[in-house]
């Protein structure tokens, strides 16, 4: 199971708020995501979120300020030790997993980056050690 650890605003660019929700909810909607782990940058998107999301799954901050990666880090090694977590933006959301296995043998403690490639949209691994 995974940890989802992003931040969640609004925009007044409609298209741009419909892709965020949408990423929001199929992640929200994921069996692999045990958890997300949601930085609001205020009290205004805070209640958008509770009247359009099921909030169940999430665990959230109010910052009243912009999410700083420094914050989403700190909630990982706070809240996620021994666990797999995901730091993302929040318009991306984890789609179907092929092999567990992948997951399952990661190793402790190591981060691990995912790149996406515009061309294909195949993920690729790289071992930062």
């Amino acid at each position: 199971m995974i940890n989802w650890i992003t931040s969640f605003y609004l925009t007044n660019n409609i298209e741009r708020q419909r892709e965020v929700d949408k990423c929001l909810q199929k992640n929200i909607e994921n069996s692999l995501i045990k958890k997300i782990y949601l930085f609001v940058d205020d009290k205004k998107a805070y209640k958008y979120l509770i009247n359009n999301f099921n909030i169940d799954k999430i665990k959230y901050y109010i910052l009243n300020r912009l999410t700083l990666y420094s914050d989403l880090f700190r909630c990982a090694n706070t809240y996620c030790k021994n666990q797999i977590c995901m730091i993302s933006n929040n318009d991306i959301w984890l789609g179907e997993v092929k092999s567990m296995d992948l997951i399952e043998n990661f190793e402790k403690n190591m981060v691990y980056a995912l790149t996406r490639h515009e061309y294909n949209l195949e993920p690729k691994f790289q071992n930062l050690k």
